[in-house]
């Protein structure tokens, strides 16, 4: 049996499919009144559970043998990483896989980077056999606003002509599948990337070439992003660690996807057809 929380995120959801695919016995862990596309059965069972709850955390890893950690971006995050590392270690979980994020570390510029950094810490802390996934950029970022893309515009906080290793989230999933199953664990960093780096320009291009529509960059500034992102709702935090990823990025490229799948990681042209040619 193998848990994994965030089932129905980008990552989540792709590992659940890798690994019923794949024949293992899935428990897809979901929030509270969150819609999960996969119905139970076949080796599939779907719980609900809070991460502030620590004994249905327990209850959704109990039993497991290895467990996939994410916890969503939040100021209680520290809190609900720490909550799974105990449960995972109370429940002798053989393997875990926590997704975290590129540029983490006790010092680092975002908050997210260094709150990804405590869970990473309880992780070695706990001696449970583990691996870190640090992905930066998503491509599937760029490609969320379908409404906009179709009607030609690509809104994106990445300054133009920026170079950023990006990453297709089925190659975080396949990653991660692997790690969960096969690989051994030895508290290694795997950082996912593409095969090239991409800017804002090939984004467009590659969805032009997919809708066959020209693509019109909209690139936010600072200022225009703090006016509109306060105005949708998102905390302060939220939009200092948005602009800090978009406009710093780094343009690392790896070998780890292929390394540990065996096959070619996704260009950001393979992401947009499979996201937007068929919807």
């Amino acid at each position: 049996m193998i848990t994994v929380t965030g089932a129905t995120g980008n990552v989540g959801s792709r590992i659940v499919q890798r690994l019923r695919a794949t024949g293992h016995e899935v428990r897809a862990v979901v929030g509270p009144g969150e819609t999960f596309a996969f119905a139970p059965g076949g080796g599939l069972e779907v719980v609900e559970a809070d991460f502030s709850d620590a004994k249905a955390v327990q209850r959704a890893v109990e039993g497991a043998d290895a467990y996939f950690l994410m916890s969503p971006p939040s100021e209680r995050q520290v809190e609900w990483q720490r909550i799974q590392v105990t449960a995972a270690a109370k429940a002798g979980v053989g393997r875990v896989v926590k997704l975290s994020a590129y540029d983490t570390g006790a010092d680092s510029e975002w908050n997210m980077g260094r709150w990804h950094w405590d869970g990473e810490l309880a992780l070695r802390e706990s001696g449970l056999p583990h691996a870190v996934l640090r992905p930066q950029y998503f491509q599937q970022n760029l490609l969320l606003d379908q409404a906009a893309l179709r009607s030609g515009k690509l809104l994106t906080y990445i300054p133009d002509g920026r170079p950023v290793g990006m990453v297709d989230a089925a190659d975080i999933a396949d990653t991660a599948a692997v790690l969960l199953t096969t690989e051994p664990l030895t508290g290694q960093i795997v950082v996912p990337t593409g095969p090239a780096t991409i800017t804002t320009q090939d984004a467009a291009d590659a969805i032009s070439s997919v809708l066959g529509i020209g693509i019109e960059i909209d690139y936010v500034d600072t200022d225009r992003a703090w006016s509109e992102l306060r105005a949708a709702g998102r905390p302060d935090w939220w939009i200092a660690d948005l602009l800090n990823i978009c406009q710093k990025s780094s343009a690392e490229v790896n070998d780890d996807v292929p390394t540990l799948t065996g096959h070619a990681a996704r260009t950001i042209k393979d992401s947009a057809a499979s996201d937007l040619a068929a919807r």
